[in-house]
């Protein structure tokens, strides 16, 4: 088990990119929110999940509910090249519709 990492960085203007390491749960979902809260200018928001080895209900939450304020405002949010067991999650809960998980974001 990896421990929990989320880093940051912007890719161009108007994106942020965050990339998050290790289990995605109710401990450190907080960290999350304040990553998203200070993203709130920006036009897109891509999540590299590829190293996210687990991720709860809680955090599924926090994006289906971030990807519907943005979305409502004209900006987006991607989840992207999510781990196996990350992906399946993201499939059986039908996130994986309406553009908000794809392959890469367009840089």
């Amino acid at each position: 088990m990896r421990a929990f990492k989320l880093t940051e960085r912007d890719p161009r203007t108007g994106c942020r990119e965050l990339r998050i390491q290790g289990d995605l749960d109710l401990a450190v979902t907080e960290q999350l929110e304040d990553a998203l809260d200070s993203a709130t200018d920006c036009q897109e928001i891509w999540i590299d999940l590829s190293e996210c080895d687990f991720i709860d209900s809680t955090a599924l939450a926090i994006f289906v509910n971030t990807y519907a304020q943005m979305r409502e405002t004209g900006r987006r949010l991607f989840l992207y090249h999510p781990s196996a067991q990350v992906a399946r999650v993201l499939e059986v809960t039908g996130l994986n519709r309406d553009g908000l998980v794809i392959e890469q974001p367009h840089s």
